[in-house]
């Protein structure tokens, strides 16, 4: 198994010859190239995961290739160890300025050069690992986060649910109550008219509706007569003799027993385009009004 891959960058090689033998026998891949623009062009392919650089080299010397192997993305990342006859403090303070992350004089001493190799691989490594970690702590804190909006959105369907529910069940609760006052009022009488002007008021109250009458039919006649009605607007109907032929749909409607709701599509001079809910009225035998 490969250690990982080694890319020397030397115009002379040769001189490196028992160094490239010796890491080849301890487990790396090793590639060489012999100029800077050469390496430069050849990094997609090696995929280096560490650089040993020469410094004295003729075109592109080995601070010029560093920089430009650390302002690019791709590369920045990778460890770069100069290998140089060089040993003034400065020039190795321009090597680390450049980028280096380690410095080698000439002649090498193969174990030190090993071991730095191994040092800069290890924490390549660590580093990622890291990236890694982070990246896939990133993934989680996302995943939780469009988990939370999830979570946040399902409570808020859940209580909206539960408020049409509520609101629901209120009003079967209201209408209960409003049958129940009915027939209270009625409970003892078998006066027709009283039994519907009661229902006419009570249901008006119930449902907050602006009005409500009760008509009944003359089927002979093909007539609705409003007899009984509930308004809180000056518009009165009570005692209004209709046409169902004037009316057909509708009226076919309710004799089917069907109801139906509509609105006016002329405005009335009180009240304007009401909307309008019509429900037969009807015994076991027929439909004999409407409310």
């Amino acid at each position: 198994m490969s250690l990982g891959t080694v890319l020397i960058i030397d115009d002379t090689p040769d001189n490196l010859r028992v160094l490239i033998a010796t890491l080849t026998r301890h487990g790396y891949n090793v590639s060489v190239a012999t100029s800077g623009e050469l390496a430069l062009a050849r990094l997609e392919d090696i995929k280096p995961d560490l650089i040993l650089l020469d410094i004295q080299m003729v075109n592109m010397d080995g601070y010029q290739v560093c920089e430009r192997l650390k302002s690019q993305s791709s590369t920045r990342s990778i460890p770069v160890i100069f290998i140089s006859a060089a040993y003034e403090v400065l020039d190795k303070v321009r090597a680390f300025e450049a980028g280096a992350a380690d410095y080698i004089t000439k002649p090498i001493q193969l174990e030190e050069t090993l071991a730095r190799i191994e040092h800069q691989l290890r924490i390549r490594n660590l580093q990622k690992r890291l990236e890694e970690q982070n990246v896939q702590l990133q993934q989680e804190v996302q995943l939780r986060r469009q988990t939370e909006q999830q979570l946040e959105s399902l409570s808020t369907s859940l209580e909206q649910q539960v408020q049409m529910r509520t609101a629901q069940l209120e009003q079967a609760y209201q209408f209960e109550a409003t049958l129940k006052r009915i027939t209270d009022r009625v409970r003892d009488s078998l006066d027709e008219a009283h039994i519907l002007q009661t229902a006419v008021e009570e249901l008006a109250q119930a449902i907050g509706a602006e009005s409500c009458n009760a008509s009944l039919y003359d089927l002979e006649r093909r007539t609705s007569t409003v007899c009984y009605e509930y308004t809180t607007t000056s518009a009165v109907l009570q005692g209004r003799v209709l046409e169902m032929a004037n009316f057909a749909e509708g009226y076919e409607e309710l004799l089917q027993g069907q109801y139906f709701q509509f609105c006016s599509l002329q405005p009335h001079p009180s009240r304007q385009q009401p909307a309008m809910l019509a429900c037969p009225i009807l015994d076991d035998h027929r439909v004999f009004g409407d409310l």
